[in-house]
């Protein structure tokens, strides 16, 4: 029995171990070393190692299972969330999908400042107000466009938005109960250009904090070194 190695070197216990587990010993055990790219598509590079050792018995042996070779990438893949973004196309779909959430609440919150203070005399927010809007959403699209060509910067980044911006909407639901106000009082809101302001800023909360459980989640999609 020929045991390939195609991960680190294998010490005298795992040998041992393998031997007994399929009831026989080794003739000879060949360590073959390579790296994979796991931004790149798996199984071109698989075949090219294994078509490099140039034997004919071990090329019929792969061809009788390239149905196991390609449950084996598809379960690597899912695993990893391979594509050159770090993630795979669901996972790509939601973080658009964040993006225009998060996108409509900063424009909601334009409406709700223009329906509720703007006047003749002061039609534009003030310049501290305008500022601190302009920095959350300059971190939110850092972040986000991070993500999708920097995954392992962009998560931190996207992270740290998360928290910010779910933990503000938390804080506000909560100090609503604990003043009696009761859960998600505004969508009681009878003004039907506040009632929808406010009716994103809740999609918004559950679109941050199921984002944020996503990222912990998932964290190896963004930040999993390659191997």
């Amino acid at each position: 029995m020929l045991l390939l190695n195609f991960g680190h070197p294998l010490t005298d216990e795992q040998i041992e171990a393998a031997a007994k587990a399929i009831g026989q010993g080794f003739s000879a055990i060949l360590n073959v070393r390579f790296q994979l790219d796991f931004e790149q598509p798996l199984q071109p590079q698989i075949e090219m190692v294994v078509n490099s050792l140039r034997w004919t018995a071990l090329f019929e042996h792969r061809q009788s299972c390239r149905k196991d070779w390609n449950r084996l990438i598809k379960q690597v893949e899912q695993r990893y969330l391979v594509d050159r973004g770090g993630m795979n196309h669901k996972l790509r779909i939601q973080v658009w999908i964040l993006l225009g959430v998060i996108l409509s609440n900063f424009v909601a919150q334009v409406f709700y400042f223009l329906h509720l203070y703007s006047t003749p005399q002061h039609p534009y927010p003030d310049l501290k107000s305008s500022l601190v809007m302009g920095a959350v959403l300059s971190l939110f699209l850092i972040g986000w466009l991070l993500l999708l060509q920097k995954p392992q910067t962009g998560y931190y980044v996207m992270l740290a938005f998360l928290v910010m911006d779910f933990g503000f909407y938390l804080w506000n639901l909560l100090g609503g109960v604990l003043h009696g106000y009761g859960w998600f009082f505004h969508l009681a809101e009878p003004d039907p250009i506040l009632w929808a302001v406010f009716a994103v800023g809740y999609l918004n909360f559950f679109a941050a904090g199921y984002f944020l459980i996503l990222l912990v989640q998932r964290r190896h999609a963004w930040v999993a070194q390659r191997i």
